[in-house]
């Protein structure tokens, strides 16, 4: 397999480093919301339609996941984990699932990025970890955590969004995608590699002033 690794891993990987490392302590001792308001942040990046079905876990320091509601429709969304300025959730395809898990234990384990994607592709070989047969779509949305609102379950404009299609192994020439952003066109990341996806993100609005810059989307 490629040894290029996909640019964007921060946006796969922060809902364990977004605030810039592991945050195990204080997210070991955070109040964790009760498991319906967990459910209802989880599914917030999801189109409407896909929200009533769609399975919600959270992950624990390792990275493992508990599932706090079974998927009906092949959607799971990993929950924002409590305990920081941050709100992130993510949601992808059950057959992409268990590569995001791997990456996520692997990062708590504090393994160097070439090192991850090493292991993560012998495991992809020797058969442990399995890629999706197709293409599949994962949503995410990070930001602020004064940028989502509870009280009903939406996020304002400081969030970033973003939509990505996985092809894994795919490459832009396969496609016909450009692999750089030019702010207008869908493009190819990681092309060739277990993380290839298709970037569908919409325009990002400007962040708060009072906010700071975030892993791979900037200000």
């Amino acid at each position: 397999m490629s040894r290029r690794r996909p640019h964007l891993r921060l946006a796969l990987l922060s809902g364990l480093t977004m605030a810039g490392g592991f945050a195990g302590p204080s997210r070991a001792v955070a109040q964790a919301p009760p498991p319906s308001a967990m459910i209802a942040a989880g599914v917030v990046p999801l189109p409407a339609a896909l929200r009533a079905g769609a399975g919600v876990v959270a992950l624990d320091s390792a990275g493992r996941p508990r599932t706090l509601r079974p998927s009906t429709n092949g959607m799971v969304c990993i929950t924002d984990p409590p305990g920081d300025a941050f709100f992130v959730v993510e949601c992808y395809h059950v057959s992409f699932i268990s590569v995001v898990y791997r990456m996520k234990q692997l990062v708590a384990r504090g393994l160097p990025e070439a090192v991850l994607d090493q292991t993560i592709e012998a495991e992809i070989r020797d058969g442990r970890l399995k890629l999706p047969a197709g293409l599949t779509i994962s949503y995410g949305m990070s930001g602020p955590v004064a940028g989502y609102d509870t009280s009903t379950n939406t996020v304002s404009q400081a969030m970033a969004v973003w939509h990505r299609l996985h092809v894994p192994l795919v490459t832009a020439t396969e496609t016909g995608l450009p692999s750089d952003d030019d702010g207008r066109h869908p493009y190819l990341m990681a092309g060739g590699t277990y993380y290839a996806h298709v970037m569908l993100t919409p325009p990002r609005p400007a962040p708060l002033r009072s906010t700071p810059c975030m892993g791979a989307w900037g200000c």
